[in-house]
């Protein structure tokens, strides 16, 4: 088996912690760099004992923000001014086209560190993240390294291409920002200098083969879920108003609208929609739909574990996606969920869900009155939604991912050897 030889690079954290985490029980990981993270031996741990028993729990539910049980702090790498910058200028209120910057220069600093890193001790892979790998990626390929692209959400130019589309007709306050020519540009070249590119859905994989990316260079590889958080209620109240849940941004990009069309016409329906998540504009845009609503801000994981509980079913009509982590949240706590292609998720149509075209109110309309009003048909999908979610745990993830890093490099292998081997011939 290849040796511990592998880094995985990211300046935040989607799921690039259990990414570390996989690789590190596999004997695969040498280092795991990130921006900020909370150590055990570090000056806030220590620092923590000092304060009253409320305020040390509040500072240890913000650390667990920062860091993951079970991965070992020599092994984890930071930089965290860049990450501190970064956090500074997205709280400091600047208008949005400033903070798009400090987003793609905070990256960008990020993956030129690393490649540094990479240039210094040579691993045999290293694995980024879009849109903070391409200095990385030029830093391996100088050296040999193995470079490994975990594209998180569909190519940035079929995003383009969808929201353009959408703008034609959405609401002006929901119009989406177009990126610039040179920002799509980068993220294609990340795409074509990576050997290998972990997608988590078809509509990833898909999105990638649009701008040139040869399909053997794609492995699909769904994400996972906490099955011991997120699960099923034990029983829902006799009585209770039935209720749809919707996780996400409230904008444009997670079918927001369209959602709030489809209730539009279903006045008479005894639901409630349960909106959970931040607004980028003010919530009387929503209200203007005439739709009676509840909104939740932000929701820990924990609450969020309880609203999912509470809630009947899922419904998430997103346009543009990676594979929605919501949606494996609501399958294992044994939500039936109504979604579209563009969420990336592993919901079976008719099984766990109903699948409806993006864009198409009639569809996301008839789909919410359909389980809506059979609890019957609620009852059997939302078991078959927690057997679902029981395929992708993230133990399961992590062992796929393992597999499929050890493959790739137990193939290299012979091409190594056979260097070094002409090396020595040289040599002599």
């Amino acid at each position: 088996m290849p040796d511990a030889s592998v880094v995985v690079a990211h300046p935040g954290t989607q799921h690039s912690y259990e990414a570390a985490i996989a690789l590190q029980d596999a004997g695969l990981l040498r280092e795991y760099i990130t921006g900020l993270y909370f150590k055990e031996s570090g000056l806030p741990y220590r620092l923590k004992r000092l304060l009253p028993a409320k305020a040390r729990l509040r500072f240890d539910k913000q650390l667990m923000k920062r860091r993951r049980p079970g991965l070992r702090d020599e092994i984890v790498r930071t930089h965290w001014w860049v990450e501190a910058a970064f956090i500074a200028a997205r709280n400091s209120g600047a208008p949005s086209w400033l903070f798009d910057r400090a987003f793609l220069l905070r990256n960008q600093i990020f993956s030129r560190l690393v490649g540094r890193r990479i240039a210094a001790t040579l691993p045999a892979a290293v694995i980024c993240y879009d849109s903070c790998a391409l200095e990385s990626f030029e830093a391996a390929a100088r050296v040999g390294t193995l470079k490994v692209l975990d594209q998180t959400v569909c190519h940035l130019t079929t995003g383009a291409e969808v929201m353009e589309q959408e703008n034609l007709t959405s609401p002006p306050e929901f119009r989406a920002k177009l990126p610039p020519k040179w920002v799509l540009n980068k993220y294609s070249e990340e795409a074509r200098r990576a050997d290998l590119i972990l997608a988590g859905a078809v509509f990833v994989k898909e999105s990638l083969m649009r701008i040139g990316v040869a399909a053997n260079k794609v492995v699909i590889l769904p994400y996972g879920v906490d099955l011991e958080l997120f699960s099923p209620a034990a029983e829902k109240k006799p009585g209770r108003r039935l209720t749809a849940v919707f996780v996400g941004h409230l904008g444009a990009r997670k079918g927001i609208t369209y959602l709030l069309e489809a209730f539009g016409g279903l006045s008479s329906l005894n639901c409630r929609l349960l909106l959970i998540g931040g607004a980028s504009r003010d919530k009387k845009v929503l209200e203007r739909y005439g739709v009676p609503f509840e909104h939740v801000p932000f929701a820990p994981r924990t609450e969020l574990a309880r609203l999912y509980r509470e809630a009947d079913f899922f419904v998430l009509p997103s346009l543009v996606e990676g594979s929605a982590l919501v949606i494996y949240e609501a399958l294992a706590s044994g939500l039936p969920v109504i979604t579209t292609p563009n969420s990336g998720s592993v919901v079976r149509d008719g099984i766990e869900g109903l699948i409806v075209p993006p864009r198409d109110v009639n569809a996301l309309r008839q789909s919410i009155q359909k389980l809506a009003v059979n609890a019957e048909l609620r009852r059997v999908m939302g078991l078959a939604a927690r057997r679902r979610a029981e395929e992708y745990s993230w133990s399961k993830y992590h062992q796929r991912l393992a597999a499929i890093i050890q493959d790739k490099l137990t193939q290299l292998e012979p091409a190594a050897n056979l260097v070094k081997g002409g090396a020595r011939s040289v040599a002599t």
